[in-house]
């Protein structure tokens, strides 16, 4: 449904916050944030839905030993941040290129993060 409050085709998902204004999640997504070796995505213990390509990111990340945090993220978190990318099932990993007038290096993803986490999700589907 949140997803259908706009219809401009160059905005290909949105984000969505809690009562408090913190971040949750996109309208078809989950959301990470990489600032440095530390990979945080946003709390959802009190609303929010934690997809199964989420959980393959922590666990791919934990084995590649990023520090990784699952803690409230503020709209100024996102744009100070050096990293963003989302998740889900149809997607996997997907770089965040801007947010608003933010543009982000999408190279700083960890190749290898992607890629694990894609053999994971979808086995030898897409592999190259």
């Amino acid at each position: 449904m949140a997803r259908q409050e706009w219809d401009d085709p160059n905005i290909p998902e949105g984000l969505m916050l809690d009562e408090e204004n913190h971040v949750i999640e996109g309208t078809q997504s989950n959301l990470f944030v990489l600032k440095g070796r530390r990979l945080i995505t946003p709390d959802l213990s009190s609303c929010g839905v934690a997809g199964v390509v989420r959980d393959l990111v922590l666990e791919v990340a934990a084995e590649l030993k990023l520090t990784t945090q699952v803690a409230r993220v503020t709209l100024g978190e996102l744009q100070r941040a050096e990293v963003l990318f989302i998740t889900n099932s149809l997607l996997g990993v997907c770089p965040v290129a801007a947010l608003e007038n933010r543009r982000y290096d999408v190279r700083k993803i960890p190749d290898t993060l992607v890629q694990r986490v894609r053999h994971l999700a979808l086995g030898s589907v897409g592999m190259t």
